[in-house]
């Protein structure tokens, strides 16, 4: 018997098409022997290191799109501002250096799920003694307004 730890990443649409990715933590050999398990839904497998890594390499993907998308936000809104079409904006900047994950896939961001993997990374940098001003910035973000009174 083996252990492994697998979080799976990019959302529920390519849970529809079969094309997930599962981050895979734990022993070489348990891996491998996963691999048939997994490929079932997912296209793509990568192995991380021991058990868990696979939720360290998840944690740092969701950090890595909250970044992206809070930027997209700012970035549309200062846009916005200017009167620029944002759908012309965004095909163009498909085109150019400014293309990401999060802005291709726009309409499919969420962040329903943030709240709890942000308490992993506090947690990870918490532990590590490390200062993050753009992580903290961003646990803000997704951290839901806590009322004092009644609303």
């Amino acid at each position: 018997m083996g252990v492994l730890d697998a979080p799976i990443c990019r959302g529920r649409f390519a849970a529809d098409e079969g094309t997930l990715l599962a981050l895979v933590g734990g022993k070489a050999d348990v891996v491998e022997r996963g691999r048939a398990v997994y490929g079932c839904f997912c296209s793509d497998y990568a192995h991380l290191g021991d058990v868990g890594h696979g939720q360290v390499g998840k944690t740092m993907n969701n950090l890595l799109l909250w970044i992206n998308a809070v930027g997209l936000i700012e970035a549309g809104r200062l846009a916005e501002s200017t009167g620029i079409d944002l759908a012309k904006l965004r095909a163009a900047l498909l085109m150019s250096s400014g293309a990401s994950d999060a802005l291709k896939e726009w309409d499919m961001i969420s962040f329903t799920w943030a709240l709890k993997d942000m308490q992993i990374v506090a947690d990870l940098t918490d532990k590590a003694g490390l200062s993050l001003p753009i992580t903290g910035a961003i646990k803000e973000l997704v951290n839901p307004p806590k009322w004092t009174g009644t609303p």
